[in-house]
């Protein structure tokens, strides 16, 4: 504690600020932790004077995906970790000063007690609530990490192709801010002593094995099989729409179940002069809400979060009705999640699909260009299981399907490339695996025009106004990296990221993504 009168010339006090929490179970929403966390008020920080640079990597659950996966392939052990009080257990980088507590009563070394309006905190640890509060604990926690033993660190190699991900022999090691998996190639007995070792460094708690991460329930069956499912956030995506009372329990008058996320036959768009969204519940929230599950555990609804995502701006009536569509889907699928199942016979695989200018209208299209635009998803299996998904509007007008399909196909492989260096990187830390990965992706497709042009670098007449930056990863299919195969449109479970599909279509594709 110091007198403002001390303050160095031009130093200013940050509030202090108050925040409340409570930490719910996953599959009982029951509170078992109730936190009161004194923050650093952010908002008053100046860039360049309190911090420089806010940048923090984190952890995708498309990484914690393959990982899982390849745990239950090649028989990996693994344990959850929680650091308790993550960010003031690094320094903070620079002179920060701040308002002494409200509520709070301090004495002088006389017993007097001192006056908050003439004195200040100088804070010595990173406080939550910093701009640069994230980067400082990663920073803080990587240079531990990576520090070799003899020097008093754990010995970690970084990744070079994601940088939450770390290496130390048999053990990987994945950092989310404050939460961590550990993966070991052959025993428990190397996570404890790697937890032993953490603990000279770190206050870390063990959390067991995998169970509640990151909102995501992760439940392992008895045939070794993962299924991740997050009944909490639909509960209160359902909550918000009215389906469920405030209490997550049925409406005695039972709202009616829809058995698919979007109407089969009329493509949502914009609706001009539609009637306004005059809902209780808040549009933008619950999208926020079903792009967050759509994204971790729900790619079957992926199509219908992205298309009502578009109109966040200026729903109308319309377009709130479709939102509680995708929440009556979810009402009969709650407890439903994805279900990883790998196939050691299968490898790394890709599924592409496009829908060429599904949204068009012609009575708004002078108006309303972007409903030329085509729709196209990606699925990424990994021994059949899905890693990752996306469904996106493209940013260009294509002229034809086999342009679309290009697109898509090209933005896919975009992805797949960073996944492959990451494949490449894992099988050469932990060679040999007794299943030894194919790096080689195969990207299935289903229109031949598209194929043809993957393959054969023609140039043709409708086909040379695409851009170059389409291109790109013809050298990839040259080198035998990327196979790019063709696919029945039966069997195209990228369909299910492009259209509103029928009940019957939708059934079969999910369960070929998701197992249900």
């Amino acid at each position: 504690i110091i007198k403002n009168s001390d303050l160095p010339k031009g130093e200013i006090q940050l509030p202090a600020v108050r925040a409340m929490r409570r930490k719910r179970r996953i599959a009982t929403n029951i509170v078992y932790k109730w936190k009161s966390r004194l923050n650093l008020g952010g908002h008053k920080m100046i860039a360049g004077k309190h911090y420089d640079q806010t940048y923090a990597p984190t952890l995708s659950w498309a990484t914690i995906r393959l990982f899982l996966i390849l745990s239950i392939v090649h028989g990996w052990h693994t344990r959850q970790l929680d650091f308790v009080l993550a960010y003031p257990q690094a320094d903070i980088p620079r002179p920060t000063y701040m308002d002494l507590p409200v509520g709070l009563k301090y004495k002088d070394s006389n017993g007097q007690i001192i006056d908050p309006n003439t004195h200040c905190l100088h804070v010595k640890k990173n406080l939550y609530g910093g701009k640069d509060s994230g980067r400082t604990w990663f920073q803080h926690l990587r240079q531990r990490l990576i520090t070799p033993i003899a020097d008093g660190g754990l010995g970690f190699e970084q990744s070079e192709h994601d940088e939450c991900v770390f290496y130390r022999r048999t053990t990987v090691l994945l950092v989310y801010t404050d939460d961590c998996i550990v993966f070991d190639t052959q025993s428990q007995d190397n996570i404890d002593t790697l937890l032993q070792q953490m603990k000279k460094l770190f206050d870390v708690e063990d959390e067991g094995d995998l169970n509640d991460y990151l909102g995501i329930q992760i439940s392992r069956e008895d045939n070794g099989e993962i299924s991740l499912t997050q009944p909490q956030l639909i509960t209160s995506i359902l909550i918000d729409l009215g389906l469920l009372d405030e209490h997550g329990n049925e409406l005695p008058q039972k709202p009616n179940i829809q058995e698919t996320p979007m109407n089969s036959t009329n493509a949502l768009g914009p609706d001009v002069g539609g009637e306004p969204f005059e809902y209780e519940w808040n549009y933008r929230g619950v999208i926020g809400k079903l792009n967050f599950l759509e994204k971790s555990t729900r790619p079957d609804i992926s199509a219908a979060t992205n298309t009502c995502a578009r109109f966040m701006q200026a729903p109308t009536k319309k377009h709130g009705e479709a939102v509680k569509r995708i929440g009556r889907y979810l009402l009969g699928t709650r407890d439903k999640g994805i279900y990883l199942k790998p196939n050691k016979r299968r490898g790394f695989e890709c599924y592409v699909d496009a829908d060429f200018c599904g949204g068009w209208d012609k009575d708004i299209a002078m108006d309303q260009p972007d409903t030329a635009k085509s729709r196209y998803g990606y699925i990424v299996k990994v021994y059949n299981a899905p890693i990752y998904w996306s469904s996106r509007l493209q940013t260009i007008i294509a002229l034809s399907t086999a342009e679309s399909e290009y697109i898509g196909l090209s933005n896919a492989a975009r992805y797949l490339l960073g996944t492959i260096y990451l494949m490449e990187e894992i099988n050469a830390k932990f060679h040999p695996l007794k299943a030894k990965p194919t790096i080689k992706c195969t990207i299935f497709e289903d229109n031949n025009s598209a194929l043809e042009i993957a393959k054969v670098p023609k140039m043709r007449p409708r086909t040379r106004h695409i851009n170059v930056q389409y291109h790109h990863f013809r050298n990839e299919v040259a080198s035998g990296r990327m196979a790019v195969e063709r696919i029945d449109t039966t069997n195209q479970e990228a369909d299910m990221l492009t259209k509103s599909l029928n009940q019957d279509t939708l059934q079969k594709l999910r369960n070929m993504v998701m197992g249900w």
